[in-house]
C-alpha cells in the first residue's frame, strides 16, 4: 500500500507528462519552419535558375497538379496544356505561377523569366468571374522533353496580392 498514488494524482501526472511531450512536439515544429522558408518549393526552381532544360526518356505523360485552397492547376505532358480552376467564389482568383526551362534541349538552360511581373513568373487566371467555377485553359507547343515549373496560387486581381501558393511542381513537354 505504501506505492499506491490515487487515481486523481495519477491523472494529474499523466497530463502532465502530455502536455509536456505536446510542447516539446509544438516547439520542434516551429524550429523546423523557422528553418523552413514558407515561399520554399519542394523543387526549388524558379524563374532564373539554371538547369539542365531535357529529360529523357520521356516521363509517364501524364498530368501534373498544384493545389491551392481555391483551386488547382494542371498542366497535361501530352498535348501540352495548362488549366487553371478557381472553384470558389471569394473575391480571390486562382492564377497559375509558370515558367519553362529556355536553351538547348541536351544542356544547360535558364527558366524563362517575365518581364512583365516582379517575380519573373507568368501569370495565366482562371478567367473572369462568372460564378463558382471559373475554368481556362492555355495551348502550348513546346519541344519534346522541355522542362517546366509551375505553381498554384491565388491573387487578388485588383491589388496583384498573392496568397495560398502552392509548391513548385515540375512537368515535361
Amino acid at each position: 500500500m505504501a506505492n499506491y498514488i490515487p487515481r486523481p494524482a495519477r491523472r494529474r501526472a499523466n497530463m502532465r507528462r502530455l502536455v509536456r511531450a505536446a510542447a516539446a512536439i509544438v516547439a520542434a515544429t516551429g524550429l523546423m519552419l523557422t528553418a523552413t522558408p514558407a515561399g520554399m518549393a519542394a523543387s526549388g526552381l524558379k524563374p532564373g535558375d539554371s538547369l539542365g532544360c531535357w529529360q529523357y526518356p520521356h516521363p509517364d505523360g501524364g498530368q501534373k497538379v498544384a493545389w491551392t485552397s481555391g483551386g488547382d492547376v494542371r498542366f497535361y505532358e501530352r498535348g501540352e496544356y495548362l488549366t487553371v480552376t478557381d472553384t470558389k467564389s471569394n473575391g480571390w482568383r486562382v492564377v497559375a505561377l509558370f515558367s519553362w526551362c529556355e536553351g538547348p534541349l541536351l544542356g544547360q538552360g535558364t527558366f524563362h523569366w517575365s518581364p512583365t511581373t516582379s517575380d519573373g513568373w507568368q501569370h495565366r487566371d482562371s478567367g473572369p468571374n462568372q460564378g463558382s467555377r471559373d475554368q481556362k485553359t492555355y495551348n502550348y507547343d513546346f519541344e519534346e522533353g522541355r522542362r517546366i515549373i509551375f505553381r498554384a496560387c491565388e491573387k487578388k486581381m485588383s491589388t496583384g496580392q498573392l496568397r495560398n501558393c502552392s509548391n513548385t511542381v515540375e512537368a515535361w513537354a
